[in-house]
């Protein structure tokens, strides 16, 4: 995943690890009536890109081209690494239970 700077440069690259998914498991857990900054849903959707040159992609234009060009090409999948650890709140690789979840939450209120 890269990270740009205002000037949509690529500052950094970061992978997924279980760190980084460890927060969004504690965040799917939070209280929603009592933290009032933890979502009530998120859509949580990790996509399996084909690889990347890191050191030619340099820029957020640069990363779009290659992908856009790559997906032609070969098709990309949804990740099936990771598991569904989540609490209420947070809906993994399912856009459309999670529009379902957003149209019931917004029907009760």
């Amino acid at each position: 995943m890269p990270y740009y700077n205002n000037n949509g440069i690529i500052t950094k690259w970061e992978k997924l690890t279980t760190h980084n998914i460890d927060k969004y498991i504690v965040l799917s857990r939070d209280n929603t009536d009592r933290y009032f900054h933890t979502p009530v849903k998120t859509l949580l959707f990790i996509i399996k890109f084909p690889n990347c040159d890191y050191d030619m992609i340099t820029t957020k234009t640069k990363y779009k081209r290659y992908y856009l060009n790559q997906i032609s090409d070969s098709p990309i999948q949804i990740s099936t690494i990771i598991n569904n650890e989540f609490g209420n709140t947070i809906v993994l690789n399912d856009y459309e239970m999670f529009i379902e979840k957003i149209v019931h939450y917004i029907k009760s209120i």
